[in-house]
């Protein structure tokens, strides 16, 4: 693929990603991020970072960690299921917990804090609480 081409493919996929999470709640917002992990996708994974956050670590460090999380994620044989097991919304904040379940058959429950900025669902500054 030429250049050109992988980066409109590139912008597609960005703004296609963007259309997508600004039409979605906390809980598909997040399942798109945890996949968007899973299979490397940084910079669409980045997307739901808040501005606060993005600004403090910076955009190369939050790529870096989501690369160390995609390799936890990895060592655990990928994501295998993603299973909504509450969502609770209040105005411009929400609570989202779900069951990861791994390619090696093992889970984790997480619960994660989500807040709405310009009608687009980011995790909140809080972040993830197991």
């Amino acid at each position: 693929m030429t250049a050109k081409k992988s980066l409109l493919a590139l912008l597609l996929m960005t703004m296609s990603f963007a259309l997508v999470a600004c039409g979605k709640g906390p809980a598909a917002t997040l399942e798109d991020a945890m996949y968007a992990i899973a299979e490397g996708d940084q910079d669409t994974a980045i997307e739901i970072m808040p501005p606060r956050l993005r600004a403090a670590f910076g955009d190369d460090k939050l790529k870096q960690m989501l690369i160390e999380a995609k390799s936890g994620l990895d060592e655990k044989g990928g994501i295998d299921d993603i299973e909504v097991l509450e969502e609770n919304v209040n105005d411009q904040k929400a609570e989202v917990k779900m069951k990861i379940t791994y390619g090696n058959g093992t889970s984790d429950t997480e619960t994660t804090k989500m807040i709405k900025i310009d009608d687009k669902w980011m995790i909140s500054d809080e972040g993830m609480n197991k």
